[in-house]
């Protein structure tokens, strides 16, 4: 059974391999971070990456080069989350445990394949991301109020 897991596994991997590059998952763990973690974190002065770095030390972040275009695109708006997408931008320079991949198709059809071929755990507090996640059985992370993984 674990054969044809890997076996399944790999298959998904040669067909998703734009995604994600080998070495990182040999190496260690992943947790994927999504863009509404990441502000919603920002938006009560949390840091998201020291918070996963804290809680799951074992766990590397990683975004795909889409969230970085989204919260780009975010930062240069006026809005109320301009502030908190400019500050995300410069933790990410900062973290030395965030893997950014270089895919920017749509972020939220990203996470789904990504998490599913390599069955490794999402962070988002987008309610309807983290539906169609837990129906495909994939483990969810929440940042909550007070900064910690739920």
């Amino acid at each position: 059974m674990w054969q044809y897991s890997f076996i399944f596994r790999m298959h998904l991997f040669i067909k998703y391999s734009f995604i994600f590059r080998m070495h990182l998952f040999i190496i260690m763990p992943v947790l994927i971070v999504d863009t509404s973690s990441i502000l919603f974190a920002m938006s009560n002065h949390k840091d998201v990456f020291g918070i996963i770095k804290d809680e799951m030390p074992a766990r590397n972040a990683v975004i795909s080069q889409g969230i970085v275009n989204e919260l780009t695109s975010i930062a240069r708006k006026s809005t109320k989350n301009s502030k908190y997408a400019r500050v995300a931008i410069s933790l990410l320079n900062r973290h030395s445990n965030i893997k950014i991949e270089p895919d920017s198709t749509y972020v939220d059809g990203w996470i789904m394949r990504a998490a599913e071929a390599l069955s490794c755990a999402v962070c988002t507090n987008d309610t309807k991301l983290k539906k169609a996640l837990r129906l495909k059985n994939i483990k969810v992370y929440s940042i909550s109020r007070n900064g910690t993984l739920v």
